[in-house]
């Protein structure tokens, strides 16, 4: 059974609901602003620069959201072990920043559309800055994340400010590029501080052996996450480029505000991560009867929220973009069924097949899903635009679902 009254995971999930708040809620509700002020070509412009700053942010977050917090949870009271965990975890997503902003400046001198908007995409991509310090892997495998959800929620909250004091016009989206960069950077510092402050980090350098471990033990996760990515957040750069900045908004608008709903069950599935693996790793009956009731407890939660974005999508588009945007509405509709799929899938994907050695069929079906999603994208976005972006991220997170059911069931009945 799951305890859900335990002070641990109860003060672990709080704390991840308000950080999920700060990450998403609150960025939500500037919005409407952005999209009054901005205007739809402008702001069409500052969603594809973000757009391509998440994909890096992918890249950059390895693995390590899902391994370094299962290490960090086995060796919660080892202090070299964190300390050694911690240092090589910061300096390998520090060299794929690196990375990735070269990366960026190369693709920038061939690709036209993104050259014109360089300095939009470049100022976005300080986003992964952020997250290159912002060790919440660490925080959640101690369970010790109400600090720095506060202080998460203070920086995000300056930033909600500063858009209406500092955005007037369209031609402000460098600013308002620049400061929600700035309200990921500064709650990076603050976390990096924290972990050398209070828990008494060492950050210290290894040997390359150290670093290969951290690097090849989460590789075929890492090409998951990737897989996930590239169906996800690769829609409104493909689409920009078949699309007008307005039929990018549009689709913008909407996959925000449903990822904002997925968002309100995410602080249970990541809180939840670090209690089973402790279970799979003491008992394996334990772990699968915890994660079964884990499963029935979140189906109703994310059943209601995919029922309430399908029921209320005019209402809720109109609310938050104005009739302006009332394409906006039938998108969110096409989309309202993502918080339902993707909580089964994450249930049996993340938290069973991760913490079962199961990566390699893991990775497949993402890897699967990526390419299907980019031929269907190639195939119908150019034709139907927003309307098929939206319909085919349902539809491979559908098939996702599907498969991970399967793969679980069938370990599951093996044992």
């Amino acid at each position: 059974m799951i305890n859900f009254k335990s002070s641990g995971f109860l003060r672990n999930a709080a704390s991840l609901g308000v950080l999920q708040v700060a990450n998403y809620i609150l960025p939500l509700l500037t919005l409407p602003y952005l999209l009054r002020t901005l205007g739809v070509e402008s702001y069409g412009a500052y969603a594809l620069s973000v757009a391509i700053a998440a994909y890096f942010v992918i890249i950059v977050e390895y693995s390590f959201n899902l391994l370094a917090t299962k290490d960090v949870a086995k060796n919660k009271n080892n202090l070299m072990k964190l300390s050694e965990i911690f240092s090589c975890v910061i300096s390998i997503k520090a060299i794929l920043a690196l990375v990735c902003f070269t990366l960026l400046c190369l693709i920038s001198l061939f690709v036209q559309k993104l050259h014109s908007i360089f300095y939009l995409n470049a100022v976005s991509f300080l986003i992964t800055v952020g997250y290159v310090l912002f060790p919440l892997w660490l925080y959640q495998g101690v369970e010790k994340m109400w600090y720095i959800s506060v202080i998460n929620i203070v920086y995000k909250t300056l930033y909600l400010f500063s858009v209406f004091l500092f955005i007037n016009d369209s031609g402000d989206t460098l600013v308002a590029a620049l400061l929600l960069s700035m309200s990921f950077i500064m709650t990076g510092v603050t976390g990096f501080y924290f972990a050398l402050k209070h828990e008494k980090i060492r950050f210290s350098i290894y040997s390359w052996n150290v670093y290969k471990y951290y690097l090849t033990s989460g590789f075929r996760v890492f090409i998951s996450n990737l897989s996930i990515s590239f169906y996800l957040n690769l829609a409104i750069p493909i689409l920009g480029m078949f699309a007008s900045n307005q039929s990018v908004g549009l689709y913008s608008a909407a996959h925000k505000i449903a990822e904002a709903a997925k968002g309100v069950y995410a602080p249970l599935s990541q809180a939840f991560f670090p209690n089973v693996a402790q279970k799979f790793s003491r008992n394996y009956a334990d772990g699968v009867s915890s994660l079964l009731n884990f499963l029935k407890f979140t189906m109703g939660i994310n059943l209601c929220i995919s029922l309430c974005l399908f029921t209320m999508s005019g209402f809720i588009v109109n609310l938050i973009a104005g009739s302006e945007y009332e394409g906006a509405g039938v998108l969110l509709k096409i989309l309202s069924p993502l918080p339902f799929l993707v909580g089964i899938s994450n249930v049996f994907g993340i938290q069973f097949m991760v913490n079962n050695g199961m990566e390699k069929q893991f990775c497949g079906v993402l890897i699967t899903a990526s390419i299907i999603s980019l031929l269907l994208t190639l195939s119908f976005v150019p034709i139907y635009r927003e309307t098929a972006t939206a319909s085919i991220l349902v539809f491979i997170e559908f098939f996702v679902m599907l498969f991970m059911i399967a793969f679980s069931i069938k370990r599951i009945k093996k044992i």
